[in-house]
């Protein structure tokens, strides 16, 4: 749906948030995608990050985090559990390491998990689809997200984290490591290989304005984007935007307006997008001070979540913010149909937008 620039700067500009948007924003997603909200079980394989981007806890310089990353076996045995549990969409994230030694152990992981729950499939009488794969591992070289694009996953998230260049250096280191360019060179990738891609940013980081948001729901559509995992910054101490910005991070008023940025930036994203996937993020979730966000984040256009699998002993260390809030399988779906929504956890849940976008195209090699 087309929205001017100048409805989307008013809305984001006032305090709360508009019950208009947010009935315009549910009546869109109702018409378009339904009152379904897809599951996807989440194992967070490792904290190991090469990166030292200013915001994030995983960050390479950040010495007082205890560092962990599951083993092949390990990740595939949770990955083969979520699927059993009824669970069919599984999700899978790391901190981002190139090295083709590592990529090798991603690849073996998502072909084990495919290979596996094809084989449940089987011993069960179904079509063997086996589970369907999301994964975020960062920014890879090409010939890696082709070998994993292979193995079986079909869908890959990667934030731009915000589509202004300047905001982007600013949080972020000025090096061959950390490029703007390179973070929209992999998204291109991603597209030409023929996954379901999803990008998204960081709600009320410091040195954020409304019209830097504005700029995002334009990108996520000119990229005509699948999948969109965004929501509120949450400081991290051990990381420099929160010594830079103490005083301002600290303030409550701070978590509130983020809050209600990111329900806004959800319902618009739906508005204009209509039949994309969007997550209704850990991080909005864990928002200080905010209750119910998860039912807000529904109702304002999400249509998945993503519990969090990942064994007890390395939870806390995946901490790419901090006081993360992880709730159970079963509590989200009794706050889901409180909401008057219908939890779904054994269908892929794919983008209906990926397969309006590749009408017609070539399938990749």
């Amino acid at each position: 749906m087309e929205i001017s620039d100048d409805r989307i700067l008013k809305e984001l500009s006032i305090d709360g948030v508009s019950g208009s948007l947010i009935s315009l924003a549910d009546l869109i997603r109702k018409q378009k995608v339904g009152d379904f909200v897809y599951f996807r079980g989440l194992v967070e394989i490792s904290n190991i990050c090469s990166k030292n981007c200013y915001y994030c806890g995983l960050r390479k310089g950040n010495t007082k985090l205890k560092r962990y990353a599951l083993s092949e076996d390990e990740a595939v045995v949770i990955g083969v559990f979520i699927y059993r549990s009824g669970i069919s969409s599984i999700a899978l994230q790391s901190g981002e390491v190139k090295s083709d030694r590592w990529v090798e152990k991603l690849v073996n992981i998502v072909r084990r998990i495919k290979e596996e729950t094809k084989k449940i499939d089987e011993e069960n009488g179904k079509e063997p689809k086996g589970a369907g794969i999301t994964i975020s591992f960062g920014e890879l070289e090409k010939e890696h997200y082709e070998e994993l694009f292979r193995a079986g996953a079909h869908r890959y998230l990667l934030r731009i984290e915000t589509s202004d260049r300047e905001l982007y250096e600013k949080l972020h280191p000025v090096d061959e490591n950390h490029s703007f360019d390179t973070r929209l060179k992999c998204l291109e990738w991603l597209k030409e290989i023929g996954y379901q891609v999803g990008t998204g940013v960081m709600i009320g980081v410091p040195g954020q304005t409304i019209k830097h948001l504005l700029s995002d729901l334009r990108f996520f559509r000119s990229f005509d984007i699948d999948m969109i995992g965004m929501g509120p910054y949450i400081e991290h101490r051990d990381t420099p935007l929160f010594v830079w910005h103490r005083k301002e991070i600290e303030k409550r008023s701070f978590y509130r307006k983020a809050y209600e940025l990111s329900i806004k930036m959800i319902a618009f994203a739906r508005i204009m997008l209509e039949d994309v996937n969007i997550v209704a993020s850990t991080a909005l979730q864990s928002i200080p001070g905010c209750e119910n966000s998860l039912e807000t984040g529904i109702i304002a256009g999400a249509n998945v979540v993503m519990p969090v699998f990942t064994p007890s002993d390395f939870k806390k260390a995946y901490s790419i913010y901090e006081n993360k809030n992880n709730l159970t399988v079963s509590q989200m779906a009794e706050r889901i149909e409180k909401a008057g929504y219908i939890p779904v956890f054994d269908k892929w849940g794919d983008p209906i937008h990926y397969f309006e976008r590749i009408k017609g195209q070539t399938a990749p090699v």
